[in-house]
């Protein structure tokens, strides 16, 4: 019934009959094990029955009217207002719940179910209604509630969707965060049966479907991990189903999850990746465990190296491979770990053959759940240290070269101005090798004469010319004096700096005063020749010259003789007149050769000249002399050394270089004079000639050694010779009187 009605005026109960059914309605009211409840029809209580009475605590006048209003929980009221006020004017029964107080203070959740009191006339005289006590069925619905609530959460969570499917039905029902992991909105049509093929890549969906069939057909479960197409992406996803069966054993559908595995595949791939990078490294890498000294990782250069298969490695220990991991040095490299955050030290690794090798390993610890392990990086330094003992031997070598060879080396810095020297110096120099020495320190015990020449050398070294190679002499402690030959190389910044110089020091000495005695014997050997020159020059000219002339004069008186009809023996007479005298012209141009008498009488440029003139008129050539700034006097040790250095070499241009034009020229400058002999002729190597010992090159370079001039000769091929000899003047005119005597 929607509404209870009055009865009718004439079948109206008498007043007794009235009372007497009131009575037995309060009777079974206040038996009945709900709450019962009346109101008028301004929702105002007129009546509630006993057990209310005792469920709420409070007295029946303080229920009535709008007092049942205040055993109802604030956050209730507005809503069961609002449904009274809805039901009341539309006088519809109402079931509404809500909290109502109850004596001991607790709120218990009611339904309160209410039918509209209606008079025979249709209008509204009031409302009655029970409460039933749906405690524990609301807190089994809020507990149902918080475990799907927390199963979204996990499966969100996890990652993990679950699905159902009704083989009779083909219905599909999917969680929430299965349509999350799809892609998809919640009650997608994608969700159905038969769209599931264009959820994933076709080959995946096929193991996908055989996986299922089999499921269906033996009841099988599966798992297996595939791929899915999501926001326009793929995921990777484990799919797991299993068959669900009916009362008879049959099975009438499937269910199972599918987890979000993407992620878990990147840091595979990562791994994979990282795991190639590895095997793919230079230096052996591996992870032990600490508490067992166990491998649980090596790369591919570790098996290489040591000849094991990954697995049998990860069944050995590092004292297994290295015959030096005692205790004792595990415990120390604990200790470096514990201390520095890392240790490095050689050690020998054994290969499976038994040969062993010497390794670099650097180990570094780490702690993962509480758990120590070591990552070490090994090297097999053999390259290394072969390379440190050829280095050693060379040291060793280099050490007694340069103890024999009275050697040493040394490092210069600039900013600080202090020399390093290795041990040799100390018998060289006379100074322990020890004591401080700095570049102003050694440059004042350089020889007066040769300091100026030294700074100039070292100031004129740039990133272009680094290198430098001067001798000169040194003052020792003691007063004794040697001579040294430098050979070093300056290094710069990137701003031209000079930032240091390295090289090596030789003591010379004993090569100095060797050469000084072999040039004092050079000396006395050219000597010896330009004396037996000129007296072989006198002889020529004097005697065999002088008897050359009357033997022409001679056979020329002889022709004059003859008579007429001995016209054959005129003509020899004639003939060997023009011989002779051809021989007496040879003969007196030998001798001017030997001793050039215009060198010693008017002097340089007359002398060189004078054997231009006479070699270009004999050999038919043509000889171009030229001077500048010739010094009117010139040392005669110096005069005679170029005039035999041009003789040498304007002879050799006319004999070898096929050309038939030469120039010479001489010129003088404050500090030296320069001789230069070119020609334009076929030209030739200058080292090969050198070292297949050609005297005339020799010749020229020791008179200019005794002089203390320089050769250069430049000449290539088809293009010609130049040949310079530059021999330096003597700062003092006292000295152009010295050694009268040429070279």
């Amino acid at each position: 019934m929607s509404s209870v009605s009055q009865m009718s005026p004439g079948n109206r109960p008498s007043g007794e009959a009235k009372r007497a059914t009131e009575e037995s309605f309060r009777l079974v009211a206040d038996i009945a094990p709900v709450l019962i409840w009346m109101s008028d029809a301004d929702k105002r209580c007129t009546y509630v029955n006993t057990p209310w009475l005792a469920f709420t605590g409070r007295p029946l006048e303080a229920q009535l009217g709008d007092g049942w209003r205040d055993s109802i929980h604030a956050d209730d009221l507005p809503t069961w207002l609002e449904v009274l006020a809805a039901a009341f004017g539309r006088r519809e029964p109402f079931k509404v719940e809500y909290r109502l107080g109850r004596h001991d203070g607790e709120y218990r959740w009611v339904l309160d179910t209410g039918l509209p009191l209606l008079a025979l006339d249709g209008s509204l005289t009031g409302y009655i209604g029970s409460c039933v006590d749906i405690t524990e069925r609301k807190q089994a619905e809020e507990s149902l509630c918080r475990k799907e609530t927390e199963l979204r959460e996990a499966q969100r969570l996890a990652a993990i969707g679950s699905w159902q499917w009704d083989r009779d039905t083909d219905e599909v029902v999917w969680s929430d965060e299965l349509f999350r992991i799809a892609g998809l909105e919640l009650g997608s049509p994608a969700a159905l049966a038969g769209s599931h093929p264009q959820l994933y890549p076709p080959e995946h969906w096929e193991r996908i479907r055989r996986c299922a069939d089999e499921t269906l057909r033996s009841g099988t479960p599966y798992e297996l991990d595939v791929e899915m197409f999501s926001n326009g992406a793929r995921k990777w996803i484990t799919a797991r189903g299993e068959a669900q069966r009916d009362a008879n054993g049959r099975v009438s559908g499937l269910r199972g999850t599918v987890q979000d595995i993407t992620e878990r595949k990147q840091r595979e791939q990562s791994f994979d990746l990282f795991r190639n990078l590895l095997d793919r490294s230079n230096d052996s890498l591996e992870i032990i465990e600490a508490a067992t000294r166990r491998f649980l990782y090596v790369n591919d250069k570790v098996c290489r190296e040591l000849g094991y298969s990954r697995e049998e490695l990860l069944s050995l220990t590092v004292q297994d491979i290295n015959p030096n991991a005692t205790d004792a040095v595990l415990k120390e490299v604990a200790r470096l770990c514990d201390q520095a955050g890392f240790a490095l030290l050689e050690s020998v690794h054994q290969r499976k053959d038994g040969s062993v090798f010497p390794v670099e390993i650097n180990i570094r610890p780490v702690t993962l759940d509480d758990r120590r392990y070591y990552v070490s990086v090994c090297r097999d330094i053999t390259e290394r240290k072969q390379a440190q003992q050829a280095l050693s031997d060379s040291e060793e070598r280099l050490r007694l070269a340069a103890e024999a060879g009275k050697m040493f080396a040394y490092t210069w810095d600039a900013a600080t101005d202090a020399i390093i020297r290795s041990g040799e110096s100390s018998h060289i120099l006379g100074i322990d090798a020890e004591t401080p020495m700095t570049g102003q320190q050694t440059l004042a015990r350089i020889h007066p004469d040769d300091r100026n020449r030294v700074v100039t050398a070292r100031g004129a070294l740039n990133p272009q010319h680094p290198q430098l190679l001067i001798t000169y002499r040194m003052n020792r402690p003691d007063g004794s004096q040697i001579w040294v030959e430098q050979c070093s190389r300056a290094y710069f910044d990137d701003a031209g700096h000079l930032v240091r110089m390295v090289g090596m020091v030789a003591d010379i000495t004993p090569r100095k005063h060797a050469e000084e005695v072999l040039s004092s014997w050079s000396r006395r050997l050219l000597e010896a020749q330009e004396a037996e020159r000129a007296r072989i020059a006198r002889d020529l000219h004097d005697d065999i010259g002088q008897r050359l002339a009357l033997l022409s004069i001679a056979l020329q008186q002889l022709q004059q003789l003859s008579s007429p009809p001995a016209a054959g023996l005129h003509g020899s007479l004639d003939h060997l007149r023009r011989q002779a005298v051809g021989i007496a012209g040879d003969v007196q141009a030998l001798s001017h050769e030997l001793h050039s008498s215009k060198l010693q009488v008017l002097g340089i440029v007359p002398a060189i000249r004078g054997f231009c003139s006479e070699l270009s008129a004999r050999q038919k050539v043509e000889v171009d002399f030229s001077h500048q700034d010739v010094p009117g006097t010139v040392r005669p040790d110096i005069a005679l050394c170029l005039f035999r250095v041009l003789q040498e070499a304007l002879q050799n241009a006319v004999r070898h270089s096929s050309a038939v034009r030469f120039t010479v020229n001489l010129r003088g400058t404050l500090k030296a004079i320069t001789l230069t002999v070119r020609d334009g002729g076929r030209g030739f190597d200058p080292e090969s000639v050198s070292q297949n010992g050609g005297l005339g090159l020799t010749s020229m370079r020791e008179r200019l050694k005794l002089v203390e001039g320089d050769l250069s000769i430049e000449s290539h091929p088809a293009s010609g010779t130049t040949i310079v000899a530059r021999v330096p003047l003597p700062a003092d005119p006292a000295a152009c009187a010295r050694d009268s005597v040429g070279v």
